[in-house]
């Protein structure tokens, strides 16, 4: 007999313990009457779900979208950068709200149920089907046992983790596995996708609410509710949540309602999870190569491997290959590259065309790598995560020195690069030792610049020992081999004019120091022991030049300081202001290089990788003022350092620090890389500047004063600022002294010396409009180096930029001169729909590099 409504709603109970379980077993199962339940949390407007049954209307409130005002703090890391809202679904708080469906069992209720015929049951009045983490809620449901069928109408919402469905109608049919949902719209929150369609259906025995949908004339995007600027439109688009990936069948893109985009077959990412299939090309501009397109191709082949493909054709260059394939293990992570241009047109230079067509260069100047074959190649891996082993190969190499630079112009890094190293090393760390093996090299892509030494290999054995009472013991061995590919042939000669010193080095560091610190104070003695052993090869060698020079020697330093501060305020602000004067003595006995000096017949010195350091308040404190093992120090100085902090009381933040400091030298230094003697009595004066000023700006400043002619060495300052709003300045300069060099097409001297502001800037202009602009000038020069302005449009669902640039590759000043410097033009076009892919990439790393804070902007995504 039917049930009778009493004052309350009348509820129904499906018990189900073990068989499968989802919507179509309603239609199969027997009915128990149980008591009625509420299980869930309001939501702040008094909804229950955001959405109830009586009041459906499909608005931003019924999709689940919630304003950016309205969130959590929780909420609003699940909110898209430059959206004003997120999807979040309504919370459940109830015991099987994380249970799955077939393990629940089925709860239904409504205001009015009745037997229609022996096998069919009829629920009617806000019905609500609750099975675990699955909720439907509809103005009408008819359920056949007998058939196995069911028929829900009215208002129709289906509710799981991560996703909700609207629809009129919703069929079920068991004996055919299919469930289908008439004039349907979606949320898949996770993936901030919105869609309808006419029908949306499940086939293959699946119940309803499982991760895979089909939509027949359907519609999806990734932008908020109400804002159809991208649509993605399919005869039949199929979406698997689980996988996060989805294809559309007669698939056209849509921009503000205009088709701009048809594909008869389309994949696409529901996700941010990797799939197969087209990604978005990349379209360029620049002087050198003319138009550009380029049509990556993704290949995931396996979880733990894939592969991207990307033809590209240039237009004064011709059609090349890149290609990227990563793999990723329990304990290695590999990435291998590479690109392939097969009978290069030469390119384009209007600057020496004109030279040519003048006769003063030949053609063959113009394009000089015409009819050639162009190639990169990589291969970066890291190995043994979480072991104490460890392995690294970082190895690259191009064709010719100018691949870099002609082909990777979005790359601002590469402009300036000199070197490309070629290294594989391996290690191992026991309790207090780490053992490690390295082979290095560099290709030279500069045109006047030198090959470094290879080192093949380099052992490296570390001891590290910490004892009770401030006690350590450091220990470094390290034995090179040097060798060097080039040997500087005259080919009119019958032997090499000049060929580079070449042999095996032996270098132990060891150092015994005893850690002292108070709340006062520190005070750090240190006793160091130093050992440098050489095997060259002798026929580089002059006639009676030692080929086995070696030096040992002891060195002592001491080291400390004081702590002093007392409490003020500033500006009303309480905080803590210190001052901290510091002393360090090194002393280390002069040995005899002599036999490091001079010992080729063209004058050369035993400098295999050693350099000066760059002077600075750091080096103040340090025991050597070289870079490199081939040298050991000799020292009888004293330096003085004074630093004064400003801390906020509250925090312990340093909201300033000023630092000043000088050595002062009691004898001459005759251990030069040169073999001349450094004779001041004393060196440049350093100073340091850091501040953080408020909360949004920084300030940092850097020093060398020389008091020999009253003027800076060297300097570099920079201001940055960045707010919430996503507003990006950063101001820099830099100063180096230098000497002159001569310009090889004029013959004449110019200044080397690096004077240098660098302005970047990101600003938002009104609604969603940003500008974004760089000028990096070289006041030597007279000349910019790099400048480029445009403007950035970011919104929910897709972001767009436009760029303009001006460049000098930098390496040209030092083979040409400044007369003969070459300025690149480019226009790059950065377009993205948000979920589907970008246009440009390239475009990102520019500003990266161009823009110093670019990056950490709030609303930044790469």
């Amino acid at each position: 007999m039917p049930f009778k409504p009493s004052h309350k709603k009348s509820v129904l109970w499906l018990a189900i313990t073990t068989a499968h379980l989802g919507l179509v077993g309603l239609a199969t199962l027997p009915l128990q009457a149980v008591a009625e339940q509420q299980p869930y949390e309001a939501d702040p407007k008094g909804d229950m779900f955001g959405a109830s049954a009586k009041a459906y209307s499909r608005g931003r409130e019924t999709l689940d979208w919630v304003p950016r005002e309205a969130l959590t703090a929780e909420q609003l890391g699940r909110c898209k950068q430059a959206c004003d809202g997120a999807y979040i679904e309504p919370k459940r708080t109830d015991a099987e709200a994380k249970m799955s469906p077939d393990e629940a069992p089925v709860r239904a209720s409504a205001a009015e149920s009745r037997w229609v015929q022996e096998s069919q049951a009829e629920l009617s009045g806000d019905v609500e089907v609750i099975q675990g983490y699955r909720r439907l809620t509809a103005d009408r449901a008819l359920f056949d046992q007998a058939n196995g069928t069911a028929t829900i109408e009215g208002h129709v919402v289906l509710r799981q983790p991560g996703a909700v469905m609207f629809a009129d109608k919703l069929s079920v049919d068991e004996g055919k596995g299919q469930t289908r949902m008439e004039d349907t719209q979606f949320v898949l929150h996770d993936a901030h996708m919105r869609g309808h369609a006419a029908s949306l259906t499940q086939q293959s025995g699946a119940s309803v609410g499982a991760d895979t949908y089909t939509l027949e004339d359907g519609s999806f995007t990734m932008c908020a509710p109400e804002d159809n600027t991208w649509l993605m439109r399919g005869a039949e688009i199929s979406i698997d949540n689980a996988t996060g990936q989805g294809t559309a069948k007669h698939m056209r893109l849509e921009l503000s309602d205009v088709p701009v985009f048809y594909a008869p077959y389309f994949r696409f990412p529901a996700s941010d999870k990797r799939m197969t299939g087209l990604l978005f090309p990349t379209l360029a501009h620049s002087d050198r190569n003319g138009f550009e397109y380029a049509q990556p191709i993704y290949f995931n082949l396996a979880p733990d491997y894939d592969l991207t493909l990307a033809p590209r054709w240039l237009e004064h260059r011709g059609l090349s290959m890149e290609g990227e394939a990563r793999h990723l293990s329990r304990y290695f992570s590999t990435t291998l590259s590479g690109a392939y241009l097969g009978d290069d047109k030469g390119g384009s230079n209007q600057s020496l065309q004109d030279k040519a067509d003048a006769g003063e260069i030949d053609q063959s100047d113009v394009t000089p790598y015409k009819g050639e074959d162009r190639w990169l190649y990589g291969i970066k891996q890291t190995g043994g995560a979480g072991q104490p082993w460890n392995t690294q190969i970082n190895y690259s190499e191009v064709s010719d020195i100018d691949y870099l630079r002609e082909f990777d112009s979005g790359s601002i890094e590469t402009s300036s690069r000199t070197h490309l190293l070629q290294s594989v090393s391996a290690g191992y760390g026991f309790a207090h030792w780490q053992l490690g093996v390295k082979a290095e090299a560099y290709q030279n892509i500069s045109a006047t610049g030198t090959e470094p030494y290879r080192q093949m290999p380099r052992v490296d054995l570390d001891g590290d020992y910490a004892f009770a009472g401030g006690w350590s013991l450091s220990l470094l061995n390290q034995y090179t081999v040097f060798d060097h590919s080039d040997d500087y042939w005259d080919e009119t000669d019958a032997v090499p004019t000049d060929k580079r010193i070449v042999g095996d080095r032996l270098r132990a560091d060891y150092r015994l120091a005893w850690d002292n610190q108070w709340l006062w104070g520190f005070l750090t003695p240190a006793v160091m022991a130093k050992h440098l052993q050489y095997d060259l090869d002798p026929e580089r060698l002059s006639d009676g030049a030692n080929r086995a020079p070696s030096l040992t020697g002891a060195q002592l330093s001491l080291d400390g300081g004081l702590f002093f501060e007392r409490e003020d305020s500033l500006l009303g602000d309480a905080y803590v202001q210190t001052f901290e004067p510091r002393l360090f003595y090194f002393n280390s006995p002069e040995l005899d290089h002599s036999d490091l000096y001079n010992i080729t017949d063209t004058g050369r010195d035993v400098q295999f990788d050693t350099t000066e350091t760059t002077f600075s308040y750091d080096q103040l404190f340090r025991t050597s003022r070289f870079n490199g093992g081939d040298r050991i120090d000799d020292a009888d100085q004293l330096s003085v350092g004074l630093t004064s902090r400003f801390l906020s009381a509250q925090t312990g933040a340093e909201l300033l620090r000023l630092s000043l400091g000088q050595i002062f030298y009691f004898t001459d230094r005759l251990v030069t890389l040169d073999g001349v003697a450094e004779q001041a009595p004393r060196s440049e004066i350093a100073g340091q500047i850091a501040a953080q000023i408020g909360t949004n700006w920084r300030y940092s400043f850097d020093m060398a004063y020389s008091q020999d002619n009253y003027k800076p060495s060297q300097a570099s300052t920079s201001l940055r600022y960045g707010d919430e709003q996503g507003r990006v300045l950063s101001l820099g300069y830099r100063y180096q002294r230098k000497g002159s060099a001569v310009d090889a097409s004029t013959g004449e001297l110019y200044d080397t010396t690096i004077d240098q502001t660098d302005i970047g800037v990101v600003y938002p202009l009104a609604g969603d409009w940003n500008l974004l602009a760089r000028s990096f000038y070289d006041h030597t020069l007279g000349r910019e180096m790099d400048t480029f302005a445009g403007v950035e449009y970011d919104s929910c669902c897709y972001r767009m930029r436009f760029l303009a640039r001006r460049w000098t590759d930098s390496r040209d000043i030092t083979a040409v001169g400044p007369s003969n410097l070459e300025v690149d033009r480019g226009v790059f076009l950065e377009f993205q729909l948000k979920g589907l892919g970008t246009l440009g990439q390239r475009l990102d790393q520019v500003l990266r590099e161009g823009i110093i804070g670019f990056d950490q902007r709030p609303q930044y995504e790469p």
